[in-house]
């Protein structure tokens, strides 16, 4: 009787330890994710200060070459992500990439 009793409470031990590990594990994943929204947060803004602050200085070339050098930088992101199996929406990266290729061809043609 006390073999039994001694592993009911060791299932229940290794179930609540189970049980506890996942909810910390997801503690720390949510944490993380909020972490990294918010520094991308702070990224678009500090790009949308820069595009603004050369609108406002009338940095016209400038402002075009910082948009384009960003649409290649973001490009050439979604092209490594394209690479990796473990990624969903695969037509969605590809239709981006195409996208992004075209309006970089098209102000290449621009004079």
């Amino acid at each position: 009787m006390d073999k039994v009793i001694y592993a009911f409470f060791a299932i229940a031990a290794a179930t609540a330890s189970y049980f506890w590990g996942h909810q910390a594990g997801q503690e720390t994943a949510q944490k993380q994710h909020i972490q990294q929204k918010t520094l991308k947060m702070a990224e678009n803004i500090s790009h949308q200060i820069q595009y603004q602050t050369l609108i406002e200085l009338n940095k016209v070339d400038e402002l075009q070459l910082l948009v384009k050098s960003r649409i290649l930088a973001d490009k050439t992101q979604l092209e490594v992500q394209l690479a990796d199996p473990a990624i969903q929406n695969k037509a969605l990266l590809k239709d981006a990439i195409a996208t992004a290729n075209q309006v970089l061809m098209k102000s290449n043609e621009q004079p």
